[in-house]
């Protein structure tokens, strides 16, 4: 029997009393309830004990990919320069801006206008990673790619960086060549 409950509470969600003050109506007095509350569990993730700087070693920025390409399809490419953890698309525009990236991404409902997207392939090593700017002007798909890895900023680059930058708002992207 002792067994059965110690796994029944080995088992068991931990938890947290929290006392609560509630007025009753006939006294004026508080009385303190004990309320159980479940523990929210923290989820560790992988990357949140990475050293950036390593993952941006590691990293390859990829330009110019034809619009119609999937991770697998880049994965395959990049794969012959070593282990590929992953592969992230980014700069999708959907044709419904309602609807979320990720879903026009799944149903192949891009812009109109938009013919190419960015990624950034993941290597293992930082070697594998110089090895895949080999592929820099590689023509893939009536595309010529851009490849190149990606670095930390230093600290002069994000004051040049700063000093530099221009932002333009309200821009239509049907006005965009």
């Amino acid at each position: 029997m002792t067994s059965n409950l110690s796994a029944l509470f080995n088992n068991a969600k931990k938890v947290t009393l929290v006392s609560v003050p509630i007025k009753e109506e006939s006294e004026n007095e508080t009385v303190e309830e004990e309320i159980i509350k479940p523990e929210k569990k923290k989820i560790k993730r992988e990357h949140e004990y990475e050293d950036l700087s390593i993952v941006n070693d590691q990293t390859v920025f990829v330009g110019n990919v034809p619009i119609g390409c999937t991770q697998k399809e880049l994965k395959k490419l990049f794969s012959q320069f070593g282990t590929v953890k992953s592969v992230r698309l980014r700069n999708l525009i959907p044709l419904n801006p309602k609807r979320g990236k990720r879903l026009a991404f799944i149903k192949k409902e891009f812009h109109p206008l938009q013919k190419t997207i960015n990624a950034f392939v993941r290597f293992t090593d930082e070697t594998e990673a110089k090895d895949a700017t080999s592929l820099n002007g590689h023509l893939y798909k009536e595309h010529h790619l851009r490849v190149d890895v990606t670095h930390g900023q230093h600290e002069d680059a994000k004051v040049i960086e700063i000093k530099t930058k221009q932002f333009f708002f309200s821009i239509v992207f049907d006005y965009i060549a």
